[in-house]
């Protein structure tokens, strides 16, 4: 053929070439045109088809003659397209199959005049479906049920199997929509399916190779292809069967999580990421300035670096098998960092998952308690102060009476008695026992900040200053004393006396803590220290019970032994000691605690096995000014007096020997054992009272109320208040109501004598 006629007939020339066996029959089933194409295919000549009509009927395999050739038939005389599937006998003998699909051609009036058809030698196809039905039966099941893409592809770009995870994951609606989509529709690149091809024909197989192809809605997909070629009996590479596995999320996964460590790179948690295998593939910063230990330090290094030895195995196991079952662990650690000090660390662990809920990641957020822990264990101990402050002053109340008799009778013995007299030493011994239980008493009210004190304004730099002879005297001539007093300090408004309760319990702890050191050449040493602070927000959200303000910080520090943690969080208990037996009461550090929170201070203890201690107390300032002067006088006790009493008392033995007592030395005492005895005897009195002396605590009517209803009756009469509790209407946090005459149980009957006589000529003229 040449170019004019190519030119004018071009589509002759496509027809001329086609590899399909072109026909066109008349409507009576006469032959009227067929392609080149047939020899290729039958091995008869267009001319041999032509010249013997009968020939393509013939040439169909018997098996399949009389279905084909009904068909064929009916073609003819059918106005919709058709197709077939049959078998021929080549002119050689060979067995092909052929794909028919016809359709008819109408003239102008829709008459069918003929019908043309496309014949197509699919015999290689249909080997390759049988080879593939054969070795499906061992696989089909598991071809059918795996989760992961099984396909079988031709070389020449055609689908011919997908499981349906593989039509799932590429979003085609059946297998028949995936069957017809060409391969190399599904590959951005077109390149990736040529070196495959080419890596499968030279070595039969790749492995694991990374694709990025397209879903059938044109969405990413990156996959792990692994694939061989089938053969067929020759050996002849007909098909190529593998798998694809995912990895589209992980690859997403991988990106989201290296994104979200940007973000979390400012995070003041710890965040922590490791593999299935619990080794760490990222930290953050928070954890380098945490723990200390750099990324490049931990970078695929177990998190058990950080183990301090405080948790057991059972604690790890139950973490592993919670987190391994896809829960969320939360729980608190005490860890060790790089330096090797130990911190308290709040934890949550949780598995990283895909979208098909498998476990990629396990994460950790750290968030450092250290100092959250110290705060509460300061609350605990707090509390626990608070406890035993509450029972210390209930136990106060019944002793401070039975103190007040012992005391009373025996200082009445003693008064009477010559001091040669028998018994007298005894009486005596009696007395002294009952003044060192008072003093353990104070010490218990000092604790339970319910000690009457009476503050004034003062500088703490004159109380210490004028302190320096006697804190001397407490210690031993090696240890010096070191006084670094910065001038101009503010005022504090303090009772002087529990400033000295306070500085001599802390000195003769530090002289004992120093005593204590084995090593006797070491520095022997008390700084005492007074300078302004300002406890800011910092401070007090890492000390419990602190509040913000301008303080006066009061150190003592000793070179002594020192003390460990477990005993530091312990000092200010009553009665705790590590002194030996009998060298200790174990009251002294806590009456120190006791005064500092009566008086709205607080005091921080820092210490070191070894090495020393250090308290600091802060004391509030206050605005008021220092007075020029104070000036403390005392007078004699006069015992013998007169004036009508009324003494009101609960307790029997005491009330029978403050009035025995009383109308001894002149007196003129009548007596009530609770505040509505008491309204009795004062509505009969023929004469008003001069003086009403009562006990606070009492049933049915306690003291303050029974003198708000005298002073209804007898406006301006007299009054002293007795208590061994002082946690009442008259008396706040210690701090006596002006105005208020109050005499303290256990008290001696020269005390009584003296407020008495004192309270008596109040507004005489002297």
């Amino acid at each position: 053929m040449d170019e004019k006629e190519i030119a004018s007939d071009p589509l002759k020339l496509i027809v001329e070439f086609s590899s399909d066996w072109l026909m066109y029959l008349s409507a009576n089933g006469k032959i009227q045109y067929i392609s080149p194409a047939v020899e290729e295919i039958t091995g008869y000549t267009p001319e041999e088809f032509i010249d013997h009509p009968g020939l393509l009927l013939r040439i169909i395999h018997p098996d399949d003659r009389e279905r084909t050739s009904g068909k064929l038939a009916n073609e003819l005389k059918n106005p919709e397209p058709s197709s077939l599937v049959c078998r021929i006998v080549r002119k050689d003998g060979d067995l092909r199959w052929i794909s028919h699909r016809g359709r008819p051609v109408f003239d102008d009036h829709r008459n069918i005049i003929g019908r043309i058809s496309s014949n197509r030698d699919i015999t290689e196809r249909i080997r390759v479906e049988r080879a593939l039905k054969e070795s499906e039966k061992g696989y089909r099941r598991i071809f059918e049920t795996s989760p992961t893409t099984i396909f079988i592809t031709s070389f020449d770009n055609q689908i011919l199997d997908m499981n349906p995870a593989g039509i799932q994951m590429f979003g085609f609606s059946t297998l028949e929509e995936a069957k017809s989509t060409p391969v190399t529709t599904l590959y951005p690149n077109p390149t990736d399916r040529k070196k495959i091809l080419t890596t499968l024909l030279e070595r039969g197989v790749v492995r694991n190779y990374e694709l990025k192809l397209k879903r059938r809605d044109g969405s990413d997909l990156t996959v792990l292809n692994t694939a061989t070629v089938i053969y067929d009996e020759e050996h002849h590479p007909i098909a190529i069967e593998g798998i694809l596995l995912d990895v589209t999320e992980q690859r997403e996964q991988e990106k989201r999580l290296l994104r979200l460590a940007t973000i979390i790179e400012q995070a003041s948690q710890a965040i922590v990421m490791t593999d299935l295998n619990g080794n760490i593939v990222y930290v953050n910063p928070a954890f380098e300035r945490i723990t200390g230990y750099p990324f490049e330090k931990v970078k695929g290094k177990n998190p058990r670096i950080l183990k301090s030895g405080k948790h057991d195995h059972e604690f790890y196991k139950n973490l592993w098998e919670t987190i391994r079952a896809g829960d969320t662990w939360q729980g608190i650690f005490q860890n060790r960092k790089s330096d090797s000090s130990l911190y308290y660390e709040r934890t949550v662990i949780f598995p990283i998952k895909n979208k098909s809920g498998q476990t990629t990641h396990y994460a950790a957020i750290k968030q450092d308690i250290t100092s959250e822990r110290m705060l509460e264990e300061q609350l605990t101990q707090a509390q626990k102060m608070e406890t035993i402050g509450q029972l210390a002053g209930g136990i106060a109340h019944d002793f401070n009476n039975l103190l007040s008799i012992i005391k009373g009778y025996s200082e009445i013995g003693l008064l009477r008695l010559p001091k040669d007299a028998p018994g007298y030493h005894e009486l005596s011994a009696i007395f002294d026992a009952s003044e060192r239980a008072e003093t353990l008493i104070a010490q218990l009210l000092a604790f339970s900040r319910k000690q009457v004190y009476t503050p004034v304004v003062l500088d703490i730099n004159q109380v210490i200053s004028r302190m320096d002879k006697m804190l001397r005297r407490l210690i031993s001539e090696d240890i010096h004393i070191e006084t670094l007093l910065t001038p101009g300090v503010p005022p504090i408004k303090a009772d002087p006396s529990q400033i000295e309760q306070i500085l001599v319990n802390v000195i003769v702890n530090a002289r004992d803590a120093i005593a204590s050191k084995t090593n006797k050449a070491s520095e022997r040493k008390i700084t005492i220290e007074t300078q302004s602070v300002f406890l800011d927000k910092t401070y007090i959200n890492r000390h419990f019970g602190t509040q913000e303000g301008k303080y006066v910080q009061i150190s003592v520090s000793d070179s002594g032994i020192g003390m460990d943690e477990k005993t530091r969080w312990h000092i200010f208990e009553p009665f705790f000691t590590t002194k030996e037996k009998g060298k200790g009461t174990g009251l002294g550090l806590s009456t120190v605690f006791g005064i500092v929170k009566q008086n709205n201070g607080s005091i921080q203890v820092y210490s070191e096995p070894n090495v020393g201690t250090t308290f600091k107390i802060y004391w509030p300032v206050t605005e008021e000014a220092v007075p020029e002067e104070a000036i403390t006088t005392s007078s004699r006790v006069l015992l013998a007096g007169k004036g009508s009493i009324l003494f009101v008392e609960d307790e029997p033995e005491l009330r029978k020997l403050v009035v025995t007592t009383l109308r001894e030395y002149g007196y003129n005492v009548k007596a009530a054992a609770d505040g509505m005895e008491a309204l009795k005897r004062i509505q009969q009195a023929k004469e008003p009272f001069d003086l009403i002396i009562t006990d606070l605590i009492m049933p049915a009517m306690n003291g303050d109320e029974l003198i708000q209803r005298v002073q209804s009756l007898s406006p301006g009469i007299k009054v002293i208040f007795t208590s061994g509790y002082t946690s009442n209407h008259i008396i706040h946090n210690g701090n006596l109501e002006k105005g208020i005459n109050f005499l303290p149980k256990p008290y001696s009957l020269s005390k009584l004598f003296h407020i008495i006589r004192k309270v008596l000529t109040q507004g005489e003229d002297t």
